[in-house]
Parts: C-alpha cells; structure tokens; sequence
C-alpha cells in the first residue's frame, strides 16, 4: 500500500514512524471519497466529531474536547497559515486538488500554537510544478430527497513560465446546492439554498534547488438563503427571511531556503474574513415582544489576521534533530449587531464590539536518536498575549448606552516529551505527554448581564489541558494490514463554559473536565482487489467539578461533576470496503462502499435529557469506472435518507417542538472527471 508522508512534526516523514496519532487523507483518497470538504470525510476520523450549523458555520471537535464557546478548541492550518475561527463558524475550506489533510490527535501546542487543546487539522495544498504543463476539470449533478437539484464545477490549471524555474497553479471551484427544509409560517419551500465560489492561485520561483519561493492567493464567497434548523420532518417555523453572506481571502508568502545545516522558513500571511447575516430573533423575545410583532438580528463581522513565522530545521545527518522557531500573530475583530422589529418600535439594541489580539511565542524541540530502536524528542513554547476589547451598547435592551474596554495579558508555556520503540521493523510503540492551550478573551455583554443580574466577569482566561498517551503503530503482512491504536487521558483545567442571558452570550472559566479513551483505525488490503478500511474511538469526556453560578437569588448549580461534555458521543465506528476489478486494457471499475454510526449525545454540559441528540447511521455507495485520465462515478450518500441532528435549537415560542440543526438528506448523483 501507498506510504503516506507528512509534516506533522514541521519535516517530512511517512506517517507510521511519527509518534502521535494522525489520520492523513492523500489526493488520490479524497478524489476517491469525492470529498469537497471536511465534512465528506470526518467520520472516518476516530475521535474527530464534525458539526455543520450551514455552509461556512462548522464545530469541529477532537478527543471529547467541546463547550461552544471561546475559540475553536482544534486549530486549523492552510498549508503554512493558520486559520482558526469561532467553535461554530469554521469557515469550509474546499479540498479540491489539494496533495493530502493531515489530523493530528491531541494537544498540538509546542508547533502549532493556540487552540490545539484537541488537535490540529492542516490541509496541504498542490504546489506549481515547473517541469510541465497538466490539468483538471470535474463537474457534478445530484438530487437531493426532499429539496432538488445539486450542481458543482472544478478546475485547475498547472502552467510552466520558465521551465523548471517558474511555475502558476489556478484553482477553482463552484458550488450551487438545494434547500429542503420547508418554512411553515412563511409558507416557502426549500428555503435553506445554499451557492459558493472558492478560486485560489500559487506562484512559485524556484531560481536555484536551495531557494523556493511562492505566492499564494485563496478566496471564497458563500451565501445561505436560510437557516438549517428544522423538526424530524424538515419544517422550520421562521417568521421573517433569514440569509448569511460570508467571505474570506488568505495571501502567503513562503520563503524557503535548504542550506546543507538547516532548512530555513518564512511564512507571511494575511487572511480576512467578512460576514452579513439577518437571523430571526422573534421566537428568542417570545414573551418580551408584544403579539404580532417580529425581530431580526443583522449582524455584520469583519475579521482581520496577520501572522509572521521563522523556523529553522536541522538537515544534518546524525542523533540529533532540532527545531527552533517564532511566531507573531495580529488580529482585529469588528462586530455590528442590533435588533430591528416590524412593525418598528425603535431601537432596541445597537452594538458596536471591536477587539485586538496579539500573541508573541518562541518554540523549540529536539530529537535524540538514542539507539537504532529508541527515540526521544521534547519540545517547548513560550506564549505571550495581549487582548484588548472596547463595546458600545445602546438601545431600549441596554438602557441609555453602555461602554466598556478592558484588557487582558496572559502568558505560559506549552512543552511536549515522547518516547518511542521500534519493537519491529515495521511496528513501533510510543509514549507522549503534551499540553495545549487556548487564548482567553472578553465579554462585552458583561454590562447587559449586570443589568439583568446575571454574573459574568469582564474577561476570561486562557484554558490549558495536559495530555498522556501511549500508542503502538504497526504494518503487518508484507504491509497488506496497516494498524494504529491509541490510549489517553486528558486533563482540562479552568475550562471555557458558555453564559446566556436572554438573547446574551458570555464566556466564563469553571473548573475542570478529563477526557479518555481509545482510537483504532486500519487498514487491510486482503486480495489485490479488496481493500478494508475501519475506524472507532470510545471517549469519556465528563466534567471533574461541579458548575456553581453566585446570582443575586442564590447559587446556581449550571451542570453536575461526572456530566458528559457537550455534543460529544462515547461511540464511533466508521467502516468501508473497496473492490476493483478491471473492464478492459485500460478500464477499471470499482464498488465502495462505506458506512457509520455515531452515538447520541448531549447539547451542553447540562445533560438536559430533553435536548439529547439521537444516534444515527449514515450509508454512501459509489460505482465509479476509470481509464486514462477519466473517471465516472455514481454516487448515492446517506442512502437510507437519515435525519443527522447535529445539534439542539431552543425555541420559546415552541417549547414542545423539537428543533435542531440538520445534514443533508439522501443525495444520488454523477461525478466526471477529465485529468491532462
């Protein structure tokens, strides 16, 4: 089978000899799964969890790490540039023709920085080859039950300038997809369409073998029709329109240098994010609202990130291995949020919320390579931040105008030691203890809070987890049989935990929670026409301490210890089989199929039995035949037509209906794709 490289640990290595659990996906995987985004391929990642809120709106979670609120909880890296977001507003980020995604399991924090309490996620872009020209097109059409047609376009293009010297790659992809949740008080069908564009374009100069040099341009824009929240028969009961429009664009400039001592890195990167939704508020102000009135909440954020990295990676031959590195990182955060009603009844509220983060870190690690069998490697960072905020609220809901600014600086280290064995040629074992950190951050709506006598601090603190792990990876049979197994225990202290105050959310730390469990994931190629491939993972995420709120009426008790942490299932299996046999000379044909099962799981760390989320299984079938530089594919994903609820929505003005956000129901199509 196919020896997959990655650079996990910032230098290239077949992923059976790093000492950490990664899953790692290469082109000729995703083309296979037709995957379009994370989403297509998550549940074949032990310990991974994916939610879609919409298009553009993703939760991705790792090992049980999960509250909502705060920063996502896994970082996400596009090729040398981190892009990490909000835990529900994870932009999708198209995988067409990119070399291979990489999911790395537990605390990344020494080489990856904030926000890999859980993991990191890093998708690893096709560089411009200047050796000759090629090319790509794919173009897709499928049916959606209970909504309609789905159409998708993609492109690239691989142009030589200079020969062996200079080289442009262009990308594009677009994307229209149908609605099939039905609005019962607007009497709409459909309502949830959804269409998309994402282009990006890489220069690369490689003047002499040492010096590379690349240019990259990314952009996307994504607009949503309507909400994805619906009941079990894909209703919703929205009373004014909703939509959201969201588009971001990255530029990098990657400068690297292979010296014979050290391979020299400099990223250089931007990335801007800008988003306009219009969300119903009216069943939120259910009771506040006077009969017959409706509420809308235009929001409009404008997000603004510069980040600068330097690492120099040892080339020399011999026990030692080093790295040493540093980061700098710049963002500004603008929101415009109100609440506007019909018929109008003035302001009632009106918010300007502007925030300013910088971080500062230096990172090392080293590697020892003790014997031909025994490996160690320890690594550190130091982190420093700086976050300033400034709000200024106004309207009926906030009385007669409310400022606040703050500022908040944090600093600490993040170190990470492994061991590991080879026990065999081709089976290793490894011991791994790292920890991972997340930023703090404000709360503007503190003033709000005050005013309806609900607690909340002006500001809130970084959350840290510890992470102790032992694994054995190991290729069998001639490596026909390829498997990974893992066991941890993680350790989360002064955890970030969501507050709400009527339409209001704040963020604030409480105790601790641990996480546990097991990952297992193989893969058999059995005859030269089967291939298996199997996943699972068993995690106990639940909270060490009792969540206590000091109200003015009293203390609250907010979750219990021993509650599961939020949209976390204990169970995942994922399972699939491949059977190819040729048609002609040239033609080949192959069935796949692959299937899963998630268990149910709680919304918050409340473990509220009446906002559990149901267990559910999903199916996909693909025939698919090949020849030279063409591929037809049949496909049918979710084929038992599934409801997936990804998570609960609560609704006061419909207290007994259940509501949540859904995946798309059963969708049968064609892919065709041209290769030259």
């Amino acid at each position: 089978m196919e020896t997959v490289v990655v650079t996990a640990t910032r230098r290239p290595e077949a992923i059976q000899t790093v000492p950490m659990s990664i899953t790692a996906f290469t082109d000729a995987t995703l083309r296979k799964l037709g995957a379009d985004n994370l989403k297509d391929f998550a549940d074949k990642v032990p310990g991974l969890e994916f939610a879609s809120f919409a298009p553009g709106l993703n939760r991705v979670t790792i090992r049980g790490i999960s509250t909502q609120t705060g920063e996502s909880s896994v970082s996400f890296y596009l090729d040398e540039m981190p892009i990490t977001a909000d835990p529900t507003a994870q932009p999708d980020v198209k995988v067409f023709d990119v070399d291979h995604v990489e999911v790395l399991r537990g605390p990344q924090g020494t080489l990856f920085g904030e926000s890999s309490l859980g993991g990191t996620i890093r998708i690893i872009t096709h560089q411009p080859d200047a050796s000759a020209f090629s090319g790509a097109i794919q173009g897709m059409t499928s049916n959606t039950s209970h909504g309609g047609e789905n159409y998708s376009a993609d492109g690239m293009v691989n142009i030589p300038i200079v020969q062996d010297e200079l080289a442009l790659r262009v990308v594009g992809s677009w994307r229209n997809d149908a609605g099939f949740i039905d609005n019962q008080v607007l009497h709409k069908n459909d309502v949830n369409d959804s269409r998309s564009t994402n282009y990006r374009g890489i220069l690369a100069w490689t003047p002499t073998q040492a010096l590379t040099v690349s240019l990259a341009y990314q952009g996307e824009n994504q607009r949503n029709n309507g909400s994805f929240i619906s009941d079990g028969d894909l209703q919703q009961f929205r009373y004014v329109p909703e939509s959201r429009v969201d588009n971001f664009q990255r530029y990098n400039l990657t400068v690297k240098y292979d010296a014979d001592w050290a391979s020299i890195v400099s990223s250089t990167s931007y990335f801007g994010r800008q988003t306009e939704s219009k969300t119903d508020d009216t069943g939120a102000g259910f009771g506040i609202l006077p009969p017959g009135v409706t509420a809308v909440a235009p929001d409009k954020i404008d997000y603004n990130i510069f980040t600068q990295e330097v690492r120099v990676v040892s080339n020399q031959s011999g026990p030692l291995e080093w790295i040493v590195g540093a980061f700098y990182k710049n963002s500004t955060r603008s929101d415009l949020n109100s609440i506007d009603t019909t018929p109008d009844l003035g302001p009632l509220l009106d918010g300007d919320f502007n925030y300013r983060f910088r971080q500062w870190a230096v990172y090392g690690a080293l590697t020892w390579h003790i014997t031909d069998l025994l490996e160690a490697s320890a690594g550190l960072r130091y982190f420093n931040e700086d976050d300033r905020f400034h709000t200024d609220v106004s309207g009926a809901f906030a009385g007669p105008g409310l400022v606040n600014t703050s500022v908040e600086n944090t600093s600490g280290l993040a170190p990470r030691v492994s061991l590991k064995y080879n026990l065999a040629d081709s089976t290793m074992a490894y011991a791994t203890v790292s920890k991972g950190f997340r930023p703090g951050g404000a709360n503007p709506s503190k003033p709000i809070f005050d005013l309806l006598g609900v607690p909340l601090p002006l500001t809130f603190k970084p959350d840290t987890i510890w992470n102790y792990e032992v694994g054995v990876k190991a290729d069998l049979f001639d490596n026909r049989l390829t498997l990974d197994l893992a066991a941890y225990y993680m350790d989360w202290q002064n955890i970030q935990l969501p507050a709400s105050a009527a339409v209001f959310n704040g963020t604030y730390n409480a105790g601790g929670a641990t996480s546990k469990g097991v990952e297992l994931e193989g893969l058999a190629r059995l005859t030269e026409r089967l291939t298996l491939n199997f996943s699972g993972n068993y995690t106990d995420a639940t909270l060490s301490d009792t969540v206590i709120l000091n109200t003015p009426s009293g203390p609250v008790t907010e979750a219990l210890k021993g509650n599961q942490l939020p949209l976390v299932p204990q169970w995942k299996v994922s399972l699939g089989a491949e059977y190819r046999w040729p048609i002609s000379d040239d033609w080949s044909a192959a069935l796949r199929g692959d299937a899963s099962f998630v268990a149910s799981r709680y919304n918050f760390a409340d473990d509220n039995p009446a906002q559990r989320l149901r267990a559910y299984q999903l199916l996909n079938l693909q025939l698919e035949a090949d020849g030279p530089g063409y591929a037809v594919t049949l496909f049918a994903d979710n084929l038992t037509d599934k409801v997936v609820e990804y998570a609960f929505e609560a609704d006061p003005s419909l207290p007994n209906t259940r509501l949540f956000n859904v995946g798309q129901p059963r969708t049968i199509g064609i892919r065709l794709r041209k290769d030259f």
